[in-house]
């Protein structure tokens, strides 16, 4: 059981990695020669077993509160 953990682990840690590079490096506004924005993705990276479950309740988080504050077409009245 603990390897298939550890298997686990190596398996997504740099899928993770990848994933928060290509972020990065299409992201215009950090300085790529930034060390602490370098750091963040290596730790990211390594402990993605918390990072990645909060970044999806974020994620989540804000797809409901953009639904939420998106006018509905259907109750409006026709006034012409």
């Amino acid at each position: 059981m603990q390897a298939n953990l550890i298997t686990l682990y190596f398996i997504i840690a740099p899928l993770v990695l990848s994933i928060l590079l290509l972020a990065f490096w299409l992201d215009r506004s950090v300085p790529k020669t930034d060390k602490k924005s370098w750091a963040v993705i290596i730790l990211s990276a390594v402990f993605w077993f918390v990072v990645l479950p909060l970044s999806c309740v974020e994620v989540i988080h804000k797809l409901f509160k953009t639904k939420r504050h998106t006018p509905d077409r259907t109750n409006r009245r026709n006034l012409g």
